[in-house]
């Protein structure tokens, strides 16, 4: 979404990012770095794509033992295509383009992680983005059902 948003501003309408990765950001703070060192160091793992995702969701804050069942199971698909594509903590991000857009942007994480909170504080500013905490799910904020829902549409209920 970041991307997408940053290369046709002029086709967006707002963005809310719910604990993006970009891993490039928060590295003035050590749980943003200690974050971002936990991932490399399970991205190389040769694990079963299974280990890899709830290793994966437990670096970033996450119990993956609360999840709903078919969570893991849907899941699995993308791992190895999350695991090919662009390491999560490359540099390379829109931050100019994204602060220069008109749309109203909104960067939200889950409270969980001190890491995640250096990130998307750090995101939010250089963006120009709202702030918001969203807790209870972890890292999977949209499993928090009606304070994220809440939280997003009051975000899009603000006049521009």
């Amino acid at each position: 979404m970041l991307f997408a948003a940053a290369r046709r501003p002029e086709a967006t309408r707002s963005l809310a990012l719910l604990e993006p990765g970009t891993y490039a950001l928060g590295q003035r703070h050590p749980a943003g770095r200690e974050l971002v060192s936990a991932v490399r160091r399970l991205w190389d793992q040769d694990l079963p794509d299974e280990e890899w995702v709830v290793g994966f969701l437990k670096a970033v804050g996450s119990d993956p033992d609360t999840f709903p069942p078919d969570f893991l199971a849907a899941a699995l698909p993308l791992v190895p295509v999350f695991r090919r594509g662009r390491p999560i903590w490359y540099p390379d991000l829109p931050l100019g383009e994204l602060a220069d857009a008109p749309f109203p942007k909104l960067v939200v994480s889950g409270g969980h992680s001190p890491g995640y909170e250096a990130i998307c504080d750090d995101l939010a500013s250089r963006i120009g983005a709202s702030r918001k905490v969203v807790e209870g799910a972890g890292h999977e904020i949209q499993f928090t059902g009606k304070p994220i829902n809440d939280t997003l549409l009051a975000f899009w209920r603000t006049p521009e």
